[in-house]
């Protein structure tokens, strides 16, 4: 099974194909967010996937109100702006409509929440399966699966993760917490960063790096950003979630996508039968 993250790939697919259009209207993301889909089944050979989406509101802006300020409408231009809105028309379009029409059925929103807190919640009851993300805060769940960029092409498992930090996955949120987020406008102790994170963790670091992380400040810090960093933001509210349910797909379905957005590519013969077969359409 593949737990994605489905509002990061809509934005690979608007930056990568996102001019794309049919009869005026965008079609882009649509069609790159499902050629990143077709790309992923046949990598791992799975048609099962639970697409995780991001929430509009926000709690853990309620908790810290300068959360991804740095992302707000506050500076964009009146062309960002129109631009965003666009980007989020399509988003959804591809959440409540798209997905369903082919035939996924596992795909999950919840409101305050991020597709990070779904995909923690998922990976943490269905163990052993694969996420794509190019998030590394959800290098804390690697003890639960392994993490597949949709970026690099690369899988990481924890082995590789301690081999290459030094530290434990479930380590990963005191980093975090220590460091800060800059995407995230999450502001940790001054003057450290990841490397100097992990390295006190370890044990090796010393002087005034070391006095700022154990000072009064410090320790506020790293209490405060624990709940904004910790996945799954809100647990319980998780647990209203559907249970994650077997798909099933039709090839008349599919073709009666592609064929309405002129996904010409997706309708050659031997795509369907060599990158879509993996879905066993019938």
């Amino acid at each position: 099974m593949i737990l994605v993250d489905s509002t990061a790939l809509c934005h690979i697919a608007s930056y990568t194909v996102g001019e794309l259009s049919d009869k005026d209207k965008p079609t882009g993301m649509m069609f790159g967010f499902l050629n990143q889909i077709f790309t992923i089944a046949n990598e791992f050979n799975t048609n099962q996937f639970v697409f995780c989406w991001d929430s509009k509101k926000s709690y853990r802006r309620e908790v810290y109100p300068e959360y991804k300020r740095n992302r707000h409408k506050d500076g964009m231009t009146e062309q960002e702006i129109e631009l965003k809105k666009s980007f989020y028309r399509q988003n959804n379009f591809i959440r409540t409509t798209l997905l369903k029409r082919l035939g996924f059925q596992n795909s999950f929103i919840c409101t305050g929440l991020e597709a990070d807190d779904l995909l923690a919640y998922f990976a943490m009851r269905h163990p052993d399966n694969i996420m794509v993300t190019n998030d590394n805060d959800l290098f804390q769940m690697l003890d639960y699966c392994d993490i597949y960029s949709s970026k690099t092409k690369s899988l990481l498992t924890a082995k590789e993760f301690i081999k290459k930090n030094g530290i434990k996955p479930s380590q990963w949120t005191m980093i975090k917490q220590i460091a800060g987020c800059d995407t995230d406008n999450v502001k940790g102790i001054e003057g450290i960063g990841i490397k100097r994170a992990i390295k006190y963790l370890q044990g090796g670091l010393k002087g005034k790096f070391l006095d700022c992380i154990k000072s009064k400040e410090g320790q506020e810090i790293i209490v405060r950003n624990e709940r904004l960093v910790k996945l799954p933001f809100e647990p319980n509210k998780l647990d209203e979630l559907s249970e994650v349910v077997v798909d099933e797909f039709r090839l008349d379905d599919w073709l009666n996508i592609f064929q309405q957005y002129s996904f010409n590519s997706f309708l050659k013969k031997g795509f369907i039968e060599k990158k879509l077969g993996v879905f066993n359409l019938r």
